[in-house]
C-alpha cells in the first residue's frame, strides 16, 4: 500500500517569508530611488537664504482650538552654525533630538517610542520627528497630519542628511566693518591695508573688500584696480548670486591679493536691507575674510551688520570727529553689543591736546588701535594704487598688520597700548 505524501505544512510559512523579503527589498529600492531623486533636487543653502516665503506664523487659539488671530509672517536673519551659541545648539539637540548626531535623518527609536505611546493612550501624544525632519517639513512641506506627509518628510530628511554628509560644509568666514566717524579720517586707507595684510598673511585663504560707499567710493583707486561692476550690481542681482556670477563682479588686485567689490560709478537709490543681508551672507560663505568700508551715512548698511564679527569706528583727534564717534559707538553698541564695537584712531599724534584717554572717556570704549600719522607715505600709496602695507620701510605697516592679526585672531600679537595724556576732557564734555 502506497504511503501518502506528507502535508506541506511549512510551505505557506516559507512562501509568506519569501514574499515579505521581496516586498521589503522592493520597498527599500523604492526608498533609495526616492531619496536619490529628492537629493538631486534639493536647493543650495544660498538659494534657500533668498526665499521670501519662509516666515514663521504665530497663531493665537481659543480653548476650543479656534484661531483667534494670526501674527506674521515674521522673518529672522539666517545665522551660520558658528553664530549660534554652543549652549543654544546643545539645548536644541537635548530637547528636540537627543540622537541627532547618530541617526541618518530618521530616528527609529523615536518612531518606536511615539508608536508605543500611541498604542498606550489611543492618540498621537508624542512626535517621533528628528530635527532634520522638522527642517524638511518647515521648508518644503506643510503641517498637515497625514501619513503621506510623514513619508515625504522622512524621504526628504534622509536626502538632507545625505547632502550634509557628502558635501563639505561651507567655512563661514569673518566679516569686519570699518566706519568713519567723519569723512576724510582715513577709513578707506585702513580698510584697504588691513584687507591686504590679511590676504598676504593667509595666502591660501580668500579675502574680499566691499566698498559700501554705494556711489563714488575710492577703494579701487587705493588698490590700483579698474572694476567693471560694483556692489550696486551685486545688490540688484541677489537672485542670481552664485560663485561664478559673483566672480564676474569682483576684481582681484594682483599686488595686494585682495578681491574687490567696488563702489558704483553712478548714483544709487534706496537699498533693500534684505539684499544687503543676502550679499553679506554669500560673502561669508565664500571668503575667509570680508572687510566692509562703510560710510556712516548709509543707514541701510549700518542696520545690516548683525553677522559682522567686529565693527571698527575710525576717528582722529579732532573734537568734532570724537563727538561723532561717541554718538555712532553708542548707537552701534546698543544695537550689536559692546564687545563687537572697537575704536581706532588714525593719524595718531602723541603730542595732540586730545589724547587717547580723552577719546575713551567720550566714546565710552577703550581705544583698541592707533595708526601713526604719516600722510606722505599714505598719499604716495594712494597715487600709486599700491597699499602701503606691502612695503616694510614705513611706520604704518606694523600698525595695519597688528590690527589685521588682532581682528582675525591669526596669532598672538601684542598691540601697542595707546599712549595716555591728560588734555581737553572738560572741553570734550561740553
Amino acid at each position: 500500500m502506497a504511503r501518502a505524501d506528507p502535508k506541506p505544512t511549512r510551505r505557506p510559512l516559507a512562501t509568506a517569508f519569501k514574499a515579505s523579503i521581496y516586498v521589503a527589498l522592493i520597498a527599500l529600492l523604492a526608498l533609495i530611488v526616492a531619496v536619490a531623486v529628492a537629493y538631486a533636487n534639493l536647493p543650495s543653502y544660498s538659494d534657500l537664504s533668498k526665499r521670501s516665503d519662509l516666515g514663521q506664523m504665530i497663531r493665537v487659539r481659543a480653548a476650543n482650538g479656534a484661531v483667534l488671530v494670526n501674527i506674521g509672517p515674521s522673518f529672522g536673519q539666517w545665522l551660520s552654525y558658528e553664530q549660534i551659541p554652543p549652549e543654544m545648539r546643545a539645548a536644541m539637540i537635548a530637547v528636540e533630538d537627543k540622537r541627532f548626531r547618530s541617526h541618518l535623518g530618521v530616528d527609529p527609536v523615536g518612531v518606536a517610542r511615539a508608536a508605543k505611546v500611541r498604542i498606550d493612550t489611543g492618540r498621537w501624544a508624542q512626535g517621533g520627528s528628528t530635527i532634520t525632519q522638522q527642517l524638511a517639513r518647515n521648508i518644503f512641506l506643510t503641517n498637515s497630519r497625514t501619513f503621506g506627509r510623514k513619508v515625504k518628510e522622512a524621504v526628504l530628511a534622509l536626502a538632507i542628511e545625505r547632502v550634509t554628509s557628502i558635501r563639505p560644509a561651507n567655512v563661514h568666514g569673518h566679516i569686519f566693518a570699518f566706519i568713519g566717524a567723519k569723512g576724510g579720517v582715513g577709513t578707506t586707507t585702513i580698510a584697504v591695508n588691513v584687507a591686504t595684510a590679511l590676504a598676504q598673511a593667509a595666502e591660501d585663504e580668500r579675502t574680499l573688500l566691499m566698498d559700501f560707499h554705494l556711489s563714488y567710493g575710492d577703494a579701487a583707486v587705493f588698490l590700483g584696480a579698474e572694476p567693471r561692476f560694483s556692489v550696486a550690481d551685486a545688490m540688484e542681482n541677489t537672485h542670481r548670486l552664485d560663485e561664478s556670477f559673483f566672480e564676474s563682479l569682483v576684481v582681484r588686485s594682483k599686488a595686494a591679493g585682495v578681491h574687490l567689490l567696488a563702489s558704483a560709478e553712478r548714483a544709487v537709490g534706496a537699498v533693500d536691507l534684505r539684499r544687503i543681508a543676502t550679499l553679506l551672507q554669500f560673502a561669508a560663505t565664500h571668503y575667509r575674510y570680508t572687510l566692509l568700508d562703510v560710510p556712516r551715512s548709509e543707514a541701510a548698511v549700518l542696520d545690516s551688520l548683525e553677522g559682522v564679527a567686529s565693527i571698527v569706528i575710525v576717528a582722529n583727534q579732532e573734537l568734532a570727529t570724537v563727538r561723532n564717534a561717541g554718538r555712532i559707538a553708542g548707537t552701534l553698541r546698543q544695537r550689536y553689543g559692546k564687545d563687537r564695537v572697537k575704536i581706532a584712531i588714525s593719524r595718531f599724534d602723541k603730542q595732540a591736546e586730545i589724547g587717547a584717554e580723552d577719546v575713551e572717556r567720550v566714546v565710552g570704549s577703550p581705544v583698541k588701535y592707533t595708526v601713526p600719522s604719516d600722510y606722505r607715505t599714505a598719499l604716495n600709496g594712494l597715487n600709486k594704487g599700491r597699499p602701503v602695507v606691502l612695503d616694510r620701510d614705513n611706520k604704518l605697516t606694523p600698525a595695519f598688520q597688528s590690527m589685521a592679526y588682532d581682528l582675525a585672531g591669526m596669532r598672538a600679537e601684542k598691540v601697542a597700548e595707546a599712549p595716555r595724556s591728560g588734555g581737553l576732557f572738560g572741553l570734550l564734555r561740553k
